[in-house]
């Protein structure tokens, strides 16, 4: 094995531990507000690193969505969609400098995912489902 292969290969394994240690508590707290989904309190997204961002939430399809809002209303628009495992967390440090910028900074947590609802049917976590809600 290369050097260079063994160097990503820690980076990766580090980036996934780092992710396991903010993701999972925040899981392991979740509550059950309906048969088939999970939300995590708002408590426990408290007193985490350069994430003080007031949450906001809209339904859609019958799931709360939370996303950030920040910068000037009439502001250009940036949407920071993040993948998975990850969260709009990923962005908190990109968000103030668009917002500093003069840019409108947006990062939706997609369903199932940070401070959205999370079904806990495996069936609803396609590609699909995540273009329908987005789009909707």
């Amino acid at each position: 094995m290369k050097k260079t292969e063994r160097i990503y290969g820690l980076r990766t394994l580090l980036h996934t531990l780092n992710l396991i240690v903010i993701c999972v508590p925040l899981l392991v707290q979740a509550e059950e507000v309906r048969p088939g989904v999970l939300r995590t309190p708002d408590s426990r997204f408290e007193n985490l690193p350069d994430y003080n961002f007031p949450p906001n939430y809209i339904e859609i399809e019958g799931y709360r969505v939370h996303y950030i809002d920040e910068g000037p209303r009439d502001g250009e628009v940036v949407l920071m969609l993040h993948g998975e495992p990850t969260w709009a967390y990923l962005y908190r440090k990109m968000i103030p400098i668009f917002v500093e910028a003069g840019y409108r900074a947006i990062a939706p947590d997609l369903i199932g995912f940070g401070r959205s609802d999370k079904p806990t049917s495996m069936d609803i976590h396609t590609y699909q489902f995540h273009v329908d809600t987005q789009t909707a």
